[in-house]
């Protein structure tokens, strides 16, 4: 924990206090990241069940004035091994589930947030994102159809070109917030669609 101390020989100065009991209680950490929250995911609640008992916690930002608790959240286990299972429910409403999880672990929880234009993606061109460079092999000449749609669907990129044999590549904007977008392709013969994440 970062604490700020006032005195009268330094106004402004901070301390570092940091746990150092040595036991061999167990332990498992979670670390949520929010999509159609906010991105710290505060406010969400983590439910945790072990031996059939539950215990709750809250990702907070912290209560103390100056200072902040840490968004990754500790379960202490005691001699437990294993956990049964831990529900997550994100501000948005969204739940996520997790089964039969080990100790001594940090489990990184992503928010799963539904796609208006359906959650399943199918990417029949193999689409590669390379940086800020989209590369779609194609096997025959054709005009290209090319949107990017966000997850409220959206639109916030598109084109349309001739492309030739071969790998033709894309240049994306460079101006996109971080999160998920779908991406869609057509040829006019066929249509695919790609879940991407951008950071």
């Amino acid at each position: 924990m970062v604490s700020n101390v006032h005195d009268t020989e330094d106004p402004i100065r901070f301390r570092y206090y940091t746990n150092t009991t040595v036991n061999n209680n167990h332990w498992v950490e979670f670390k949520l990241e929010g999509v159609l929250s906010n991105g710290n995911a505060f406010g969400s609640h983590i439910t945790l069940w072990t031996d059939g008992s539950p215990t709750l916690a809250e990702v907070d930002v912290g209560y103390i004035h100056v200072s902040k608790n840490s968004s990754i959240v500790h379960f202490g286990m005691g001699d437990n091994l294993t956990v049964d299972s831990v529900r997550v429910i994100f501000p948005s409403g969204i739940q996520t589930t997790l089964n039969d999880l080990q100790v001594h672990q940090r489990y990184n929880v992503l928010e799963n947030a539904p796609v208006g234009l359906g959650a399943a993606t199918q990417d029949v061109f193999n689409m590669t994102l390379v940086g800020q460079e989209l590369r779609i092999p194609s096997s025959n000449a054709g005009q290209f159809h090319l949107d990017m749609v966000d997850l409220t669907g959206g639109f916030v990129w598109q084109v349309s070109r001739f492309v030739g044999k071969g790998v033709s590549l894309h240049r994306l904007p460079g101006n996109l917030w971080i999160g998920f977008y779908i991406l869609r392709a057509d040829n006019g013969e066929q249509s695919s669609k790609l879940k991407l994440y951008v950071q």
